[in-house]
C-alpha cells in the first residue's frame, strides 16, 4: 500500500502528461497500481458488511410468541419453559434446531412482553 504523498506524486505526474510506463520508470511502483491509484477517487477505507444470518427459529416466530402470550393468562407454574418450547417445536414441527437458539430467542420475546406491560406511575 503507498503513502498518500506517494499517491499524490502519480496524480501529479499523470496530471504534467506522463504515461503509466512513463510514471513506473519515474516511481517504481508497478503498472497495475498506478493503474488503480489513477482511476480510484476515494482513499477512506470501507466498512466491513455484516451479513444478519436469519434465525434457525425464525419459521417458528409466530407459533412460539402464541404460545408465550397464551402462557401470559396461566400462573407461573404452568407457563412454558425454553426446554418446553424446544421439545414442542421438535415434537409437533419437526425441528430440527438446537436447544440454545430456542432458547436465546424466548429470552428476546420475553423481555419485549415485559417491556410492553409496564407503564410508568405518576
Amino acid at each position: 500500500m503507498l503513502t498518500m504523498s506517494q499517491i499524490n506524486c502519480i496524480r501529479d505526474l499523470s496530471k504534467q502528461g506522463y504515461d503509466i510506463s512513463k510514471i513506473h520508470t519515474c516511481t517504481g511502483v508497478d503498472r497495475k497500481t498506478i493503474r488503480r491509484y489513477l482511476e480510484q477517487d476515494d482513499f477512506s477505507p470501507k466498512p466491513p458488511v455484516v451479513k444478519r444470518r436469519t434465525s434457525i427459529v425464525a419459521p417458528y416466530i409466530d407459533v412460539i410468541t402464541e404460545w408465550l402470550e397464551e402462557d401470559q393468562k396461566h400462573w407461573s407454574k404452568q407457563r412454558h419453559t425454553a426446554k418446553r418450547i424446544h421439545e414442542r417445536l421438535v415434537e409437533e414441527y419437526g425441528f430440527t434446531g438446537s436447544y440454545d437458539s430456542v432458547q436465546k430467542f424466548v429470552q428476546r420475546i420475553r423481555t419485549d412482553i415485559r417491556t410492553k406491560g409496564t407503564q410508568e406511575l405518576v
